[in-house]
C-alpha cells in the first residue's frame, strides 16, 4: 500500500467555488421541495480512515411564517480514498453512520438528503469539475486546520 503525503491529497486542491457547486448539485430540488433555502454552508477538513471534507448546511424556511422558523442544520461527508482504490464516498452526517454524540458536537439537527442525483451526473462532476482522478492536478497545498469548521458561504437574507 502506498503512503499518501497528506499535503498531496487532491481534496485539498478543490476550490471553494467547486465545493459550492457540489453542494448545489446535491441539494438541487430537495430544498425547494421542503420550502427551505440555504442560509449558510460550512466546511471542515478531517482525517479518519482517509481524508474527507465535512459540509454543514444551515437552512431556513422560504417563508418564516410557514411553520417552525428555527434553522435546520444537516450535513454530509465527502471523502476520497486516494491511498487504496481512488474511491469517492458521500454520506449523510446522520445516526446511520455517525455516533449521536458526534452529531450533537457537530451541531447537526437534521438528516441531509439529496434529490435524484444520478451516478452518471455525479461521476461527470467528480471527474470533469473536481478532477479527483487526474494525478496531474495535485499541487503542493497547505493543509487546512483539521477538525475546524470554516464558513464557505453565507447567503444574504431577502
Amino acid at each position: 500500500m502506498k503512503t499518501l503525503d497528506e499535503a498531496q491529497n487532491v481534496l485539498l486542491s478543490v476550490s471553494d467555488e467547486q465545493w459550492l457547486k457540489l453542494v448545489g448539485m446535491l441539494t438541487y430540488g430537495v430544498l425547494e421541495l421542503n420550502a427551505r433555502k440555504l442560509s449558510k454552508v460550512e466546511v471542515m477538513y478531517s482525517v479518519g480512515h482517509y481524508p474527507a471534507m465535512h459540509f454543514r448546511l444551515t437552512t431556513i424556511l422560504d417563508d418564516p411564517t410557514d411553520g417552525n422558523p428555527l434553522p435546520q442544520v444537516s450535513g454530509f461527508r465527502f471523502a476520497f480514498d486516494q491511498d487504496i482504490d481512488d474511491d469517492v464516498y458521500i454520506e449523510s452526517l446522520s445516526s446511520d453512520g455517525f455516533w449521536d454524540d458526534y452529531l450533537e458536537k457537530m451541531r447537526i439537527t437534521h438528516v441531509f438528503t439529496t434529490n435524484e442525483v444520478g451516478v452518471k451526473k455525479l461521476y461527470r462532476f467528480i471527474n470533469d469539475e473536481l478532477h479527483l482522478w487526474d494525478a496531474n492536478s495535485v499541487a503542493q497545498i497547505t493543509k487546512p486546520e483539521q477538525d475546524v469548521w470554516r464558513d464557505l458561504k453565507t447567503y444574504d437574507e431577502p
